[in-house]
């Protein structure tokens, strides 16, 4: 996998099992005046039902690049209902943001609960039995896609370094099966 050089690195991230597609610097979103003082969003694990193993994670093996901060919005910043949340990491505090079209990696942004566009929320499909608690996480934009782990060439195995992105939700496959483990305690 080809590391991007620092400007691209800037502008941004794509997601992988593991890894990340180059490093990033976060612009830091004022937490602080946007939540409750001393409150601290659930954080959790991504893990993919392909491989239990594996989570998802910015570029690194290790530390809080593999804790997200799942933060529902309040309901006056979303339209509709739903169990719409938004997927922050800890390390960078950015948002996992939905890319437009499906076989593109997910992409790592500023956190902004303000955009009107709904890129950077997601919604849990409802679990099936069958799943064993396992779920698509779909774009808030697109029902028909799904957060999968996209496959490169003909290797159609989960493995280490896997990107990240949309494909389409249907056929309900492994590789786009996930589940949201709390981490605790919460790193901040």
């Amino acid at each position: 996998m080809a590391r991007p050089t620092a400007a691209a690195a800037l502008a941004a991230c794509a997601a992988v099992l593991l890894l990340f597609a180059g490093q990033s610097v976060a612009i830091l979103f004022p937490f602080g005046a946007f939540f409750p003082v001393d409150y601290v969003p659930p954080t959790v694990r991504i893990f993919i039902s392909d491989k239990l193993s594996l989570n998802v994670a910015v570029y690194d093996h290790g530390d809080n690049t593999q804790i997200w901060w799942k933060i529902p919005p309040l309901p006056s910043l979303i339209d509709g209902e739903g169990d719409k949340y938004w997927l922050v990491n800890v390390a960078t505090r950015q948002a996992m943001t939905s890319p437009t079209g499906n076989g593109q990696q997910v992409q790592l942004a500023e956190f902004n609960p303000f955009d009107s566009k709904g890129l950077q929320l997601w919604v849990p499909s409802p679990p099936r039995p069958q799943d064993a608690g396992f779920y698509q996480i779909q774009p808030n934009t697109d029902d028909d896609s799904a957060l999968a782990g996209l496959f490169d060439g003909g290797d159609d195995v989960v493995h280490d370094g896997m990107e990240i992105g949309i494909n389409s939700s249907t056929p309900v496959t492994s590789n786009n099966l996930w589940m949201t483990l709390n981490v605790i305690p919460y790193p901040s």
